[in-house]
């Protein structure tokens, strides 16, 4: 591990501090790996991977009384391959294993993380040396009281970096793009190796799904990828996004035969899949009953019949409407059942002796207003008490989706706040984020296949147009279907590469370029107006930040241009390389 900046100081007194301990458990042993990481005073540390045994589970956040973070490596904790850091971490080494207290916030699978975020150190650090022959250790005494202004303080995207020897994500994803374009030469290349393609940070989902364990840690979510008989049409569906999520421990919200299989093959329980469709196909119901899918909505009568036919034992849920005005896209105005129709609806339930075991609402994708969530749950509430008088003791309540990465933590306190006051304990939470665990982990580059000089008859200045080799009827399809806006960056002009730097930007005095994508289509346009300071040309390349949603799932073959795209995989967090076998 390359020693950090402050290698030599022996002693450090901080009051600022994010600290994370990374566990990758053996089920059999309960011995684990364990990587401790984190920021002091704006500044990284991290320990190497040592053995360690979890000796609690209880969330933290329930617990804020004062915790010991043991994490000294013995100076035999040299950087390993990963078949040795699993046998070490099951008991198979000389190594002795390191018994390291500390307290689980969440735990999914074979990955147990302890997130801690800490306005105040009360105690100093008691060690804290950096040598050259050791990896970096500490011993932290710690003593908080976590708030949720503090949680926000320090989740800063913009400036995470993954400790444990490697780069910022931004540096990641930016090195995968130039070495992919700076070893495509446009004049001798063979036809489509300039094609559009993404490079999707693995990192970023993983921290997103942290982020929402610590903002919503009592809502399970059940990410909302949607694909039908093997065509992608919702969010988005990738094999590695779902084998991650898997990993972590989500469930899968389906609303096809396509998905529910999709799902069922990377080995995960049928318990965990609801079949979140109200309106279905019959030999799809009949297929999820041969699987042991049982979860499934229903919003009217004529569902109810046809489950009682197909699939009486089915687990059903009620899903209502809500008031979705402020969402990009808005869903109740399809499905949902309206508050004065609820009451039949339990009533024909019964009557035709099928099982309701709870409630689901869907505030509208990309939703802008916290207060829709509020009364919806409110409204819910209502409903779980409609059930009592049928006998039904409804035990779950799905949230739906529509979380965005820029409102999240608003609608997140909202939505707490809410069903601490309407539902009880024991009430069971799921949700469907789907925008909100990929949105901002896909980027996608875009070659310049053609551009064509505009002059303004009156001021005589130029401007360009420049053609794509992607657009509207592929990876742009968001900005009709989701009223998205992509902003282009430049990626690559003439021999040189730019990546996040002042100049990939947008500017205001630069040269005036519209992007267009490739098809005949006149409305095929991904940008009206845009400046840049580069002489952009053919063959150079523009990339587009937060592509993940509604992009590459709703991509077409019109005029004949390919909706598959090459995606590039990286990770930015050492948590999702460990879950996926990247190490």
């Amino acid at each position: 591990m390359t020693p950090l900046s402050c290698q030599r100081e022996a002693f450090h007194t901080f009051t600022d501090a994010m600290l994370s301990l990374q566990i990758f458990n053996d089920s059999k042993s309960q011995k684990s790996l364990a990587t401790a990481f984190g920021h002091i005073k704006g500044k990284p540390f991290s320990t190497a991977p040592t053995a360690a045994r979890l000796v609690s589970d209880q969330d933290f956040s329930e617990r804020p009384n004062r915790h010991i973070l043991n994490t000294t490596p013995p100076p035999s904790a040299a950087r390993k391959s990963r078949a040795d850091l699993v046998r070490s971490a099951q008991g198979q080494t000389d190594t002795d294993p390191l018994n390291t207290p500390f307290k689980v916030q969440s735990t999914f699978g074979r990955l147990c993380s302890a997130l801690f975020y800490f306005p105040k150190l009360h105690l100093p650090i008691t060690t804290l040396h950096f040598r050259e022959d050791m990896s970096p250790s500490a011993i932290v005494t710690l003593e908080t009281n976590p708030s949720v202004e503090s949680l926000n303080h320090y989740y800063d995207k913009s400036s995470y970096i993954e400790l444990n020897g490697a780069n910022v994500p931004k540096n990641i994803i930016g090195n995968a793009l130039k070495q992919r374009v700076e070893n495509i030469d446009n004049d001798i290349c063979e036809a489509g190796d300039e094609d559009t393609f993404f490079v999707a940070d693995l990192g970023e989902v993983y921290r997103q799904h942290m982020r929402w364990k610590r903002n919503l840690p009592r809502v399970k979510p059940f990410y909302d990828f949607f694909l039908t008989l093997g065509t992608a049409v919702k969010c988005n569906p990738d094999p590695q996004i779902i084998r991650l999520l898997a990993e972590l421990g989500t469930g899968f919200d389906c609303a096809s035969k396509g998905e529910i299989e999709q799902v069922l093959k990377l080995g995960v329980d049928p318990n965990r899949i609801i079949y979140a469709q109200p309106c279905k196909t019959n030999s799809y119901v009949r297929y999820a009953a041969t699987q042991g899918v049982k979860q499934m909505t229903f919003d009217n009568g004529d569902e109810l019949h046809k489950i009682k036919k197909l699939f009486p034992d089915a687990e059903l849920f009620l899903r209502i409407s809500t008031d979705d005005s402020s969402s990009l896209c808005r869903l109740s105005l399809k499905f949902g059942a309206a508050m004065d129709a609820t009451n039949d609806l339990l009533s024909l339930a019964k009557q035709l002796g099928l099982n309701v075991v709870g409630v689901s609402f869907h505030v509208g994708s990309g939703a802008s207003d916290p207060l829709a969530f509020r009364k919806a749950v409110q409204d819910a509430h209502t409903v779980f008490e409609q059930a009592r008088t049928y006998g039904y003791h409804l035990h779950t309540l799905d949230v739906g989706g529509g979380f965005c990465d820029e409102t999240f933590e608003t609608m997140a306190a909202t939505l707490g706040e809410a069903l601490d006051e309407y539902m009880p304990s024991h009430i069971n939470i799921i949700s469907e984020p789907g925008r909100y665990y990929v949105s901002t982990a896909f980027t996608l580059a875009c070659n310049i296949i053609a551009r064509r000089t505009v002059e303004d008859p009156v001021t005589m200045e130029k401007s360009y147009m420049l053609y794509l080799n992607d657009g509207l009827y592929g990876n742009f399809s968001s900005i009709m279907f989701d009223h998205q806006n992509p902003v282009a960056q430049v990626l690559r002009a003439g021999n040189r590469t730019y990546y996040d730097t002042p100049a990939s930007y947008e500017t205001s005095t630069g040269t005036e370029y519209s992007i267009w994508g490739p098809t005949c289509d006149g409305i095929d346009r991904i940008s009206a107006s845009i400046r840049f300071d580069q002489n952009l040309n053919v063959g150079d390349w523009l990339y587009f930040e937060n592509m993940g949603a509604y992009t590459k799932c709703s991509a077409t073959r019109f005029n004949g241009f390919t909706d598959s795209h090459d995606v590039i995989y990286v990770s930015s967090e050492p948590g999702a390389k460990a879950l996926l076998g990247m190490l």
